[in-house]
């Protein structure tokens, strides 16, 4: 009995030790996990304590074992896989209704607590939006410069939240066309208002072009 309880609470240990090198990025999504053999010498662990964990990780989401070739992060957060799941089965009028909610918060903080540096990368990646020629890069500037307003609200769970909701919420920025100049002028609004520590004008602009893309999204049956 006493060696059972030992061996799971040291597979727990294990589990945590994995977790947190994907949590802090070490193991990126898509990376390959050192082999079973290096793990259990570096860890001075038997097979089976290393696989409980493993498998536990794979059942969460974090970890997929592929079977001739190794095991690979397919999830940064636990919280990723969770939202995943339910985001999938959500519309993308609830989806916007969620990110309405979380950005305006965002740039609240974002207003309070952005640093010199971050407010010049902000501006930097408006040009990126401006400049953009076509939808791909025009959505790829315009995710680079959502995440970095969710950094600058110094929350790192509400920012992971929201980095988490963005892959479905970019789906909808194809689907809706939104590459003109009216949302190019929120983004230079926005980062204004930012700039300035403009709590109130920073919301209302989020309450604008979240708006915007209700409509459209309404008006197109999404």
């Amino acid at each position: 009995m006493n060696q059972k309880i030992e061996r799971t609470t040291l597979s727990k240990q294990v589990y945590k030790w994995l977790e947190e090198k994907i949590r802090c990025g070490e193991w990126q999504v898509g990376d390959k996990i050192p082999s079973e053999k290096q793990l259990m010498e570096d860890l001075e662990i038997g097979r089976n304590t290393l696989r409980e964990a493993v498998q536990a990780l794979s059942q969460v989401g974090l970890l997929e074992v592929r079977q001739g070739h190794g095991t690979f992060v397919v999830a940064d957060s636990s919280l990723h896989v969770v939202l995943q799941e339910r985001v999938s089965h959500s519309s993308l009028l609830e989806i916007f209704e969620v990110r309405h909610a979380l950005e305006g918060e965002i740039v609240a903080l974002a207003c309070m607590r952005r640093t010199d540096e971050e407010l010049g990368m902000l501006f930097a990646l408006v040009k990126k939006c401006q400049e953009a020629t076509d939808m791909d890069s025009f959505v790829e500037a315009d995710m680079a410069l959502h995440h970095q307003i969710a950094l600058c609200s110094k929350n790192t769970l509400l920012a992971d939240m929201y980095a988490h909701l963005f892959d479905k919420i970019q789906m909808s920025i194809m689907h809706s066309a939104l590459l003109n100049e009216d949302r190019l002028t929120s983004h230079v609004t926005l980062i204004d208002a930012i700039s300035k520590k403009d709590v109130k004008k920073a919301q209302q602009e989020v309450d604008l072009y979240i708006s915007l893309y209700k409509n459209r999204i309404s008006n197109k049956g999404f």
